[in-house]
Parts: structure tokens; C-alpha cells; sequence
């Protein structure tokens, strides 16, 4: 006997989910490196500025692609009314926070590219 709902796991994924897990995961994992790596020479800063924004990019990528996993793109402020049950909700609140503070250590800030990380 079988008592509440009966759940399902989801068998296929398309090519939004896939870009968001690829782009959002190796963009994270490059943020990170540049942070864990970061060379406090100068001559070197302006590769890890490169590499940040394309850990940026690779984020946005994948955030663009929940974007448009969205049922109704045009409606995706409401993505933001439920944080506690939605996993696109806590995307977006962690891609508020990601951008500005990668943005700052890119300008050369110091300590925003562990804030990024």
C-alpha cells in the first residue's frame, strides 16, 4: 500500500537544461579556479580578469537558457515569488548576487573574486 503521492523522476532533458547545468557548472568551476588560483602579480592580473569574465559569461549562458526554460519567458520576474520551492528561483536570486560581485573583482576590487567563487 502506497501512502501520498506517488513521485516521478524526470527521464530526459532537452537542450535548455543541458546548457544550464554545462554553461552554470563550468562557469562556476572557472570563478572558483580564478579565485583559488589568482596570482597576486600584476603581469598576470589581466588573464584572470579574462578568465572571470568568461566564467561570467558561461553563468549568463546558462542562466539564458533557465530563462527560456521558463513556461513564459516574458513573465520571468515571477520566477522570484518562490524562492523556497523553486530551484530557478534560487538561481536567480544567487545570479543577483554573482554579477555585481564578479564585476568587482574583475575592476580589481579586492576579495570579490572569493565573493564570486
Amino acid at each position: 500500500m502506497s501512502f501520498g503521492p506517488n513521485p516521478w523522476q524526470q527521464t530526459s532533458w532537452d537542450w535548455r537544461a543541458a546548457g544550464n547545468f554545462i554553461g552554470g557548472g563550468a562557469g562556476t568551476g572557472l570563478l572558483f579556479a580564478c579565485a583559488f588560483f589568482a596570482a597576486p602579480r600584476a603581469d598576470t592580473a589581466w588573464t584572470s580578469n579574462w578568465l572571470l569574465l568568461v566564467g561570467l559569461a558561461l553563468v549568463g549562458a546558462g542562466l539564458t537558457c533557465v530563462w527560456l526554460e521558463i513556461g513564459r519567458p516574458l513573465r520571468a520576474l515571477h520566477v522570484f515569488f518562490n524562492p523556497y520551492t523553486s530551484w530557478m528561483s534560487r538561481e536567480g536570486f544567487v545570479g543577483l548576487l554573482l554579477f555585481p560581485a564578479g564585476l568587482m573583482a574583475v575592476l580589481g576590487f579586492g576579495g570579490w573574486a572569493w565573493a564570486s567563487a
